[in-house]
C-alpha cells in the first residue's frame, strides 16, 4: 500500500511539473532531481526518517493524464498503477 501512495505522489509531481512546463511554453525535456526526507508515522518506522531521491526524466501529456483519470474512475488505483508502471517517467529511490 505504501508503494501505491508513493507512486501516486510521484505521478502527481510529474503531472504538476508537466502543467507548469506547458504554462512556460515548450522546452526541451530535461532530467530533474529532487531530494527530501520521509518521516515514518506509527508502526516499525514510527519516528524514523529516511532520505529519498525523486528523479523525473519525462512528462505526462494532458491527454495521457485525462486517460489515467478516467482509468482511475472506472477501474481503480491498481489499474492506474499498472498503466503508469509501464512508462519510464522517472525513479523514486529511498
Amino acid at each position: 500500500m505504501n508503494r501505491v501512495v508513493l507512486l501516486m505522489l510521484g505521478f502527481c509531481l510529474a503531472t504538476t511539473h508537466g502543467l507548469a512546463q506547458q504554462a512556460k511554453g515548450p522546452q526541451k525535456s530535461t532530467k530533474e532531481v529532487f531530494t527530501g526526507t520521509m518521516i515514518g508515522i506509527g508502526g516499525s518506522l514510527g519516528g524514523a526518517s529516511r532520505s529519498f531521491t525523486l528523479t523525473i526524466t519525462g512528462e505526462t501529456s494532458d491527454a495521457e493524464a485525462l486517460q489515467l483519470r478516467e482509468l482511475l474512475k472506472s477501474k481503480g488505483q491498481m489499474a492506474v498503477l499498472s498503466a503508469v508502471s509501464k512508462k519510464d517517467l522517472g525513479r523514486f529511490s529511498p
